[in-house]
């Protein structure tokens, strides 16, 4: 999750990503895992798509339907985010790993230099971006150098 809290301590939430491994150990794009972005309640807008830009309608271990999963406790995971930025007073923009365990989600880590996740235009069909979020949490004054 990557998050922004402006300048009157607003919290922004960014984007949301799930990152789903595929077969590892780990969850990590760069070794074989995949990613889709969620909306705004934790469900899944797109299939998943790896390095490689393979696109994952299900999971190829287990089956399971990517697009339209919802990721449980997401609520808790947004209270839990909100919560852990007041811990960081100096740091505005945040990149969060989180897991989602039987119990509920646990932090992981907080990143301050988070990458901007895009989904692929060739898994969502949409061209336009996260832009217009950048643009509501953080400003108007983000160039667009298209």
């Amino acid at each position: 999750m990557i998050t922004y809290r402006d300048p009157a301590e607003k919290l922004h939430v960014i984007a949301s990503v799930l990152r789903i491994g595929n077969g590892a150990v780990i969850d990590n794009f760069a070794s074989g895992g995949m990613f889709t972005m969620l909306d705004d309640d934790g469900v899944a807008l797109y299939p998943g798509v790896d390095k490689q830009s393979n696109i994952y309608r299900e999971h190829p271990v287990t089956g399971t339907p990517i697009q339209g999963l919802h990721v449980p406790h997401y609520q808790k995971v947004v209270e839990l985010v909100a919560d852990a930025a007041t811990r960081l007073p100096t740091i505005p923009y945040v990149g969060w790993d989180i897991a989602i365990t039987q119990e509920g989600p646990a932090l992981i880590e907080a990143n301050h230099n988070s990458s901007v996740f895009q989904m692929k235009p060739s898994a969502s069909g949409i061209r336009t971006g996260l832009l217009h979020r950048y643009r509501e949490a953080i400003g108007a004054d983000i160039v667009d150098k298209r």
